[in-house]
C-alpha cells in the first residue's frame, strides 16, 4: 500500500510556530523565576553558614564580634575568617544572584582567595583599627535609647553593593545612610539579611524599616533603629 504523504500548508506551519512561541513565552519566565528562587534559597543558606563562621570567630575571641573593616582594608571580615581557618571558600560568603563579584587571576592561592574575599556579603560597617570589632561581652542584648534590642532584631549583614554603583559588590553594609554599602534589591521585592542571633530573612524595604530592625552603632555599645526613609539600591 502506498503511504499517504502529509503536506502542511504555510498557514498551518505558521500556526504551529505561533503556538510554540506562545508556550515558550509562558515557560521561560516560569523557568527563570524558579531559577531565581533557587538562588535566593542558596543565598539564605550561604548566609546561615556565614553566621556560623562569625559565631565560631566570637567563641575564639572572647565574644568580640568580627569587625567589618579596618584601616587599609587589611583585616576585612572575610579575610579574618580565612586567616582563622574558619572559611576557605569566598563563594560561601557571596550571593549567587549578584554576578559582578571580582575574581582574581593570581596563580598564588592565598593572594587569589584574599583578593576575592574583599567582595562578599556586606557586613555592618565598623571602622575599627584592629580585629576586636564590636564588644558584646557579658550581655545577650544591646541597649539603645532605653530600648532593649534583641539579637534577633539586630542586622549584621546582607546582599550589598556600593552606595553609588549597583554593578560593584561591597563587603560593607551601611544602614545609616547607605554611603558605605547598600542592600541590593536582588531577590524579587527584597533582599536577604543575616542577624546577630544567627537567623536569616528576605526583607523588603518596608519590612526592614517598619518592623523595628536595628544596627550596631560604631561605639559597639548601642544600637540604632533603621530610619523609615532608608532605601535599597536597585538596578
Amino acid at each position: 500500500m502506498k503511504q499517504k504523504r502529509l503536506n502542511f500548508t504555510l498557514t498551518e506551519l505558521l500556526a504551529v510556530i505561533a503556538i510554540i512561541a506562545i508556550l515558550a513565552g509562558l515557560l521561560i519566565p516560569a523557568i527563570n523565576g524558579a531559577r531565581e528562587r533557587a538562588k535566593a534559597a542558596k543565598c539564605l543558606n550561604n548566609q546561615k553558614q556565614t553566621t556560623a563562621f562569625i559565631s565560631a570567630y566570637m567563641n575564639e575571641s572572647d565574644q568580640h564580634l568580627i569587625s567589618a573593616d579596618t584601616t587599609g582594608n587589611q583585616y576585612i571580615w572575610g579575610i579574618a575568617l580565612y586567616w582563622r581557618k574558619l572559611n576557605q571558600d569566598p563563594n560561601v560568603l557571596r550571593c549567587p544572584s549578584v554576578v559582578n563579584y571580582s575574581n582574581s587571576n593570581s596563580t598564588n592561592d592565598e593572594t587569589r582567595i584574599t583578593s576575592d574575599l574583599k567582595q562578599t556579603y556586606g557586613m555592618v560597617f565598623a571602622s575599627a583599627t584592629d580585629l576586636k570589632g564590636f564588644d558584646f561581652r557579658g550581655t545577650r542584648h544591646l541597649y539603645a535609647d532605653n530600648f532593649q534590642v534583641s539579637p534577633s532584631a539586630l542586622v549584621m549583614g546582607g546582599c550589598s553593593v556600593t552606595g553609588t554603583d549597583t554593578k560593584t559588590a561591597s563587603h560593607l553594609l551601611d544602614l545609616a545612610d547607605g554611603s558605605g554599602g547598600k542592600p541590593f534589591l536582588i531577590h524579587g521585592k527584597g533582599t536577604n539579611f543575616f542577624f546577630l542571633d544567627g537567623h536569616t530573612e528576605t526583607l523588603s524595604e518596608g519590612d526592614l524599616t517598619n518592623q523595628k530592625r536595628y544596627y550596631p552603632k560604631q561605639n559597639g555599645k548601642d544600637a540604632e533603629k533603621i530610619d523609615s526613609s532608608y532605601k535599597f539600591a536597585t538596578e
